[in-house]
């Protein structure tokens, strides 16, 4: 699967071959993609291939090395150059070693547990690449744990550019990480066309809901930190108030979930629908939903709700989703919700008030009014964010990060890094 030498006269000797003697602006780009990848059923997986997707629907090449987990066998991964085992430092080396004769960049899509966790394999790969490198942050902290702070320090120091999903993002990374203050660029969470579908009648029908009933959603891998059983509690009084409801959890559950605990949550999810009398009204779609699917049940909603328990949550691919389908949410105040409902796409309900998320939730449903200026609201901030423009946006920021002059090894000197973590823990 790694190739580290390679034949001077194929085609991945290019991007050393223009590197050396300046490489044209209408050639291609060869960027290097890293993060999980299909068949691996997780949200970074998806996202990371509707990135492949979008950048070479942009015009650039783009050779994907899959993150794999050392305990799934890792056999091939189809449409992956390479594997990168993530717990191990060795694989790390080697695939940056082979990316670094393959591609012009590196696009790293990045995630603490499929880095190896507290055992970060992260360093090991940006200290090998002799190429540019971007991060893209998927989680920023208002305060990142020690063990997370050194994981990042080096390869941030490093990195060409460091992607992030919102202004507020860039804010609580420079504020740890002074240094990358002229290198963080806001790049949205791309959407896939068919959420911007128009509505149809039929939707109700094929997804057999009622026609007559106001269907609230919630979609991806279910896991304790989801808050489901928050919606849940709020259903009897929401029936009350607002008439005929449905809620709609679509999605399986987490594999790791799965593998730690079983169905332990989601049992008790469907015990407290029944014991709240809420059975009726409650549906779960146990699989992996595929885009075709959910942009059905997105555009057949009437509103959508994300009850998640952790409030440092800087993004979220479904509730980008959600919007992206013109759809007015209802959720706790985790960071990338309150922004967008800043920008009127919804509202947010304090953590852990069920009551209040009831209250809120009937207020949007019987609010005509209110439920479609939201719409519109989410309607307007999603138009420039579907993947195809997103993918534009990400070409040409590798692009300017190829184009930059490389100062040195991947990770900077020893020196470099010991500076910019000192600047961390400051």
């Amino acid at each position: 699967m790694i190739e580290p030498l390679v034949d001077t006269e194929s085609p991945r000797a290019w991007p050393r071959a223009r590197r050396a003697s300046g490489r044209p602006s209408d050639v291609p780009l060869r960027i290097g993609l890293v993060g999980t990848y299909p068949p691996r059923a997780c949200g970074l997986a998806t996202f990371t291939a509707d990135v492949a997707t979008s950048i070479r629907a942009a015009g650039d090449d783009v050779v994907v090395a899959a993150l794999v987990d050392a305990d799934d066998g890792h056999g091939e991964v189809p449409g992956a150059a390479y594997q990168l085992v993530q717990s191990s430092a060795e694989s790390a080396r080697s695939v940056a070693a082979a990316l670094s004769i393959d591609v012009d960049a590196v696009l790293i899509e990045h995630e603490f547990g499929i880095f190896g966790g507290r055992r970060s394999v992260l360093h090991a790969f940006t200290d090998d690449l002799d190429v540019p490198y971007v991060l893209t942050l998927h989680t920023v902290a208002a305060r990142f744990p020690e063990w997370q702070r050194a994981a990042l320090a080096a390869s941030l120091a490093g990195a060409a550019l460091v992607f992030v999903f919102s202004e507020q993002a860039v804010g609580l990374l420079v504020d740890q990480f002074p240094g990358v203050a002229g290198r963080c660029r806001v790049v949205p969470h791309g959407s896939p066309a068919e959420m911007y579908r128009s509505r149809t009648p039929a939707l109700r029908r094929d997804l057999r809901l009622p026609g007559d009933a106001k269907v609230i959603s919630t979609f991806g891998l279910l896991s304790p930190s989801k808050g489901i059983e928050h919606a849940i509690r709020a259903m009897p009084l929401l029936r009350r108030a607002a008439g005929d409801v449905v809620y709609v959890v679509a999605g399986r559950t987490h594999p790791e979930v799965v593998r730690r605990h079983g169905e332990r949550y989601r049992n008790q999810l469907m015990a407290l629908c029944r014991a709240l009398r809420v059975d009726d009204i409650v549906v779960f779609r146990n699989w992996f939903h595929d885009v075709d699917e959910l942009s059905a049940l997105l555009r057949t909603s009437d509103v959508f709700v994300t009850p998640y328990g952790d409030v440092e949550q800087i993004v979220s691919g479904a509730l980008s989703f959600a919007v992206a389908a013109g759809l007015p949410f209802v959720s706790t105040p985790y960071r990338y919700a309150t922004e967008l409902a800043a920008a009127g796409c919804g509202v947010t309900v304090a953590l852990g008030d069920d009551d209040g998320l009831a209250a809120t939730l009937r207020s949007v449903l019987t609010d005509d009014a209110q439920r479609h200026r939201m719409a519109r609201r989410a309607s307007a901030v999603a138009a420039t964010r579907s993947w195809p423009q997103v993918g534009q946006l990400i070409s040409a920021l590798c692009r300017e990060a190829a184009d930059r002059r490389w100062q040195g090894r991947a990770g900077g000197t020893m020196s470099d890094a010991s500076s910019f973590t000192a600047q961390a823990g400051s």
